[in-house]
């Protein structure tokens, strides 16, 4: 059992994951009305090619001793959340968009094809296995006698960075309020010279970064990435993201961290004795609380209740 200080630093450490995850959930619902239910995967394939990238580029001869243990993992990085954007562009371009002109809901289906899909190709190129990948800041800081890793302050601190970037992004610039203008009234937005489907695009993209940095900064502090790890924060990252209110990144960041308190206390201080009554108690829990949420304010706790006047 973990003491207090290790279980609110994971708690904490966690929910920056969550929060980013849950980002790009918020980022596509409010541009398109839609949710990317292959986020989790996306988180997954993210971390995957990261993982690729660093172990060869370790094990080239070519570079130099000096090189080997920068270069691999910030190259590694950069390229992972590229290609995780262009996968998002094309999942807005080519899964998402041919049912937005229609009251179809097939991109729900699309998605978790998309989904099964990634896994599968995943499982059949690299395998079943987790997969380790080195952490950005290695080594540990000594916390009240407890052994915490710098990771885990890494994760607190990128997740607080992106925040701001993004609630900057949003209230500063042109793109960013041409994104909030479609997210209001995309026809309005339409009509006032904006392009609709780019900026549709550009959220599809940011959410595909945000899955890739939060899958590389979860593998680390988990112990590695398999083919199967990113479904089961995807489906916690969703349940943030409708508890916290679909509109409201704040909101969404407050919902992580009230839930990976939650799922720490619980899987810590409730153990029972068999390994899995801990996450079954707290899965149980989470979604009761979810179906209660939904029901009473069905935008979420700190979800914005938009009102027409007609």
């Amino acid at each position: 059992m973990d003491t207090l200080i290790q279980c609110l630093i994971s708690a904490l450490s966690n929910a920056s994951i969550y929060a980013l995850i849950a980002f790009g959930f918020s980022l596509t619902y409010v541009t398109t009305g839609t949710l990317n239910f292959a986020q989790g995967e996306f988180v997954m394939v993210g971390s995957m090619i990261g993982i690729f990238l660093v172990m060869n580029w370790q094990n080239d001869g070519a570079l130099t001793a000096v090189q080997r243990p920068l270069w691999p993992l910030w190259l590694g990085y950069i390229v992972s959340v590229l290609v995780m954007s262009g996968l998002g562009v094309l999942l807005e371009r080519y899964v998402m968009r041919p049912f937005s002109t229609s009251l179809s809901i097939g991109w729900i289906m699309s998605t978790v094809a998309i989904a099964i899909l990634l896994r599968n190709i995943i499982e059949n190129f690299i395998g079943s296995q987790v997969n380790p990948l080195d952490p950005v800041v290695k080594g540990s800081l000594s916390l009240a006698g407890q052994q915490v890793d710098w990771q885990k302050f890494f994760n607190m601190g990128l997740t607080l960075t992106i925040i701001i970037l993004l609630q900057l992004f949003f209230k500063k610039t042109m793109l960013g309020k041409s994104v909030r203008a479609v997210a209001f009234n995309p026809t309005a937005a339409g009509l006032m010279g904006i392009n609709v489907n780019f900026v549709k695009a550009l959220a599809f993209a940011l959410s595909g970064a945000l899955a890739a940095i939060g899958g590389l900064a979860l593998t680390p502090v988990i112990g590695g990435m398999g083919p199967e790890t990113g479904t089961s924060f995807g489906i916690a990252a969703f349940a943030v993201a409708i508890i916290g209110g679909l509109d409201n990144l704040l909101g969404i960041a407050v919902a992580a961290v009230l839930y990976s308190l939650t799922e720490q206390f619980i899987q810590n201080y409730l153990y029972l004795g068999t390994s899995n009554f801990g996450i079954d108690l707290f899965r149980a829990i989470t979604f009761g609380l979810l179906i209660v949420v939904l029901a009473v304010k069905p935008t979420g706790i700190f979800g914005r209740t938009l009102v027409q006047k007609v």
